[in-house]
């Protein structure tokens, strides 16, 4: 499978699991405003992805990158349980973090298949 659909089924996958929660229990979770949500598009959207891309090409950058995202995600879910709880309100701060990490990662699986089919044909 190409990076960048990896990239997109983990956006697509984290998106639709945090849009459960969200209408589940009426919280902001899909605009990872919670640790869950915050969560959910660190482990799902990014660290999953990264880690199987990072795999199958012998990248450890790639790896490395998709390990720290989950272990923040996790460390973000073990401070929302220790804290306030999984569903309180954090406030929009992380959110352009994630929406810079997500797009970040979308258009570098995009640049890198471009690369790869130009050098392929030439």
């Amino acid at each position: 499978m190409k990076a960048s659909h990896v990239a997109l089924v983990g956006v697509i996958a984290s998106l639709a699991i945090n849009g459960a929660i969200s209408a589940t229990t009426n919280t902001a979770t899909y605009l990872a405003v919670t640790p869950v949500g915050i969560a959910v598009y660190l482990i799902v959207g990014i660290g999953g992805p990264q880690t199987y891309i990072g795999q199958q090409n012998g990248s450890s950058m790639e790896l490395g990158m998709g390990v720290l995202a989950i272990v923040a995600g996790l460390v973000s879910l073990g401070v929302g349980v220790l804290g306030s709880g999984v569903l309180a309100d954090w406030g929009t701060g992380f959110v352009n973090l994630l929406l810079i990490l997500v797009l970040g990662i979308i258009l570098w699986a995009g640049v890198r298949q471009f690369a790869e089919g130009y050098s392929s044909t030439a």
